[in-house]
């Protein structure tokens, strides 16, 4: 998907639960709260991920931020964070 793409399907994803695909091969599902296209930069809250030792274990889920042009896949899981 090019990065196009990707940014316009991160705007329409918003507030949803999305599945990220970035190009060091992390699977990453989580609840998209901000795109910053100007930033290069979306924030969410973790829910899973292939690598869940990249991130301190707590009882509640990180806020993760990551780069726009890292993620190659972009794809709604559900129509609403829950």
């Amino acid at each position: 998907m090019s990065i196009t793409k990707v940014l316009e399907k991160l705007k329409t994803c918003i507030d949803s639960r999305v599945k990220l695909t970035f190009r060091d091969g992390e699977i990453v599902i989580g609840d998209l709260d901000v795109v910053l296209e100007d930033e290069d930069l979306i924030v969410f809250d973790l829910v899973t991920s292939n690598r869940p030792d990249k991130y301190e274990r707590s009882d509640k889920r990180p806020h993760i931020s990551a780069t726009i042009s890292d993620v190659t896949e972009c794809e709604r899981v559900s129509a609403g964070v829950q």
